[in-house]
């Protein structure tokens, strides 16, 4: 099955505060959370994030949980 077109964009860091409206701390501070897409390692000292997972995103900031986050239970 292809790739949908806006699955394969993918974002870096540097454009993501344009995008989100918020500081590269800010956005560090929220994947630490899980209230933030964790991004893919694409070097060695590279990251970057998928269109479709800062869409998901960005269509609910303040309710968005990583999967990892969704599936724990809480303390």
């Amino acid at each position: 099955m292809p790739f949908e077109k806006h699955l394969r964009r993918l974002y870096r860091m540097r454009d993501l505060p344009g995008i989100t409206g918020l500081s590269r701390s800010e956005l560090y501070r929220r994947i630490k959370l899980g209230t933030f897409p964790h991004p893919i390692k694409i070097g060695l000292r590279a990251v970057a994030w998928y269109s479709a997972d800062i869409s998901r995103w960005l269509e609910s900031p303040l309710t968005y949980r990583t999967v990892a986050d969704s599936d724990s239970e809480p303390d």
